[in-house]
């Protein structure tokens, strides 16, 4: 499957049949992992700590393939989802990028935003978050993302 915008600014998807066995998901999702790192090196997995981002990097790791890591923090509000970001450094011995947001701070500016633009706060938010990373990266999310870039 093939998605985007199109040179008229309409979004598209495009389905093509595979012309190979299937394999399970593991097998799956490491052979989408290789094709990606295959493309570019620069790889950058915004790393929620949940189940789906970590399946994602496992896909990566598990082929000795290093991708950067990324965690967008929003301090009184994703604390516990960091907390499992640290296990999850120790576990990968991996050093996971933070990007720390004040979501109180950025509050009128993204609401102004989401009245202007209609994207969703939460959507708004992650494009800041993405500003803070380095221009030059292929960033991916988990199965279960806001955006698709």
């Amino acid at each position: 499957m093939i998605y985007g915008i199109d040179e008229k600014g309409r979004y598209y998807v495009e389905h093509y049949p595979v012309k190979r066995p299937i394999g399970n998901v593991r097998e799956e999702s490491e052979l989408f992992a290789r094709r990606l790192f295959d493309e570019n090196k620069n790889i950058t997995l915004s790393l929620s700590s949940g189940l789906d981002s970590q399946l994602v990097l496992h896909s990566f790791l598990s082929q000795g393939l290093k991708i950067n890591t990324a965690f967008m923090h929003l301090p009184g509000y994703n604390d516990n989802e960091y907390k499992q970001i640290k296990v999850l450094e120790q576990k990968y011995n991996i050093s996971v990028i933070k990007i720390d947001l004040d979501a109180i701070a950025l509050k009128d500016e993204v609401m102004e935003e989401w009245t202007l633009t209609g994207q969703t706060p939460y959507h708004n938010l992650h494009k800041r978050f993405l500003a803070k990373l380095d221009p030059e990266t292929a960033f991916i999310q988990g199965l279960n993302g806001p955006d698709m870039y």
